[in-house]
């Protein structure tokens, strides 16, 4: 029976992939890109946390020249727009595929959509060190995580965004421009928030 449930599987993402791939490496899909917040390398379990209200049009990087197509889950390849995608927030997963008709060859792959609510957050640290913020977070999603700083009376001081670019994510804020007080850190990373009370010394 479990054969023919993983069988009915593999024919329902083929469905989706109607393009043939000719794989080898001289076209690989190597990166996809978040705008001008960087590129990351990524899997088909990786998850891809998103925010409708943070624009963030989607490219990939090939290591040779190609034809970049895209498509949902169970819908056609479309060509990629040069501007990049825009993500549907409606959607769960996300294919591309890489063609160079000299080489003869193609690439594909999938990423997953998350624009929804998660837990990714509950496994970020945040842990000062004098006047720096040190973040780490462990996790198998990918986005852009905002740190926005707030001083006691609630005045916004600046917002930092920072890509979640691989499986042990680790950033330092400088918080040198401080004067010693309490402040409040505001982290939103997809449709996530949450707030950490921090102290300058």
């Amino acid at each position: 029976m479990k054969n023919w449930i993983w069988l009915g599987l593999a024919l329902t993402l083929l469905s989706a992939c109607e393009k043939q791939v000719i794989s080898t490496p001289k076209l690989e899909i190597e990166a996809l890109c978040l705008g001008a917040y960087g590129c990351f390398t990524f899997e088909a379990h990786h998850q891809l946390v998103l925010n409708d209200s943070l624009s963030t049009p989607l490219a990939v990087q090939t290591n040779s020249s190609a034809a970049i197509y895209y498509a949902y889950f169970q819908q056609p390849f479309q060509l990629m727009p040069p501007t990049g995608l825009q993500a549907d927030s409606t959607q769960e997963l996300l294919f591309f595929t890489a063609e160079n008709a000299e080489l003869g060859t193609s690439a594909q792959k999938r990423i997953q959509l998350n624009f929804g609510p998660h837990s990714f957050l509950n496994q970020l640290e945040l842990k000062m060190d004098g006047k720096k913020a040190n973040l780490s977070l462990n996790s198998y999603s990918r986005g852009v995580l905002s740190f926005t700083l707030f001083n006691h009376s609630g005045e916004n001081l600046g917002t930092q965004h920072l890509l979640v670019a691989s499986d042990a994510f680790s950033q330092t804020v400088d918080l040198g421009f401080l004067e010693t007080g309490m402040y409040i850190v505001q982290l939103n990373y997809g449709q996530e928030s949450q707030a950490e009370k921090i102290i300058i010394p």
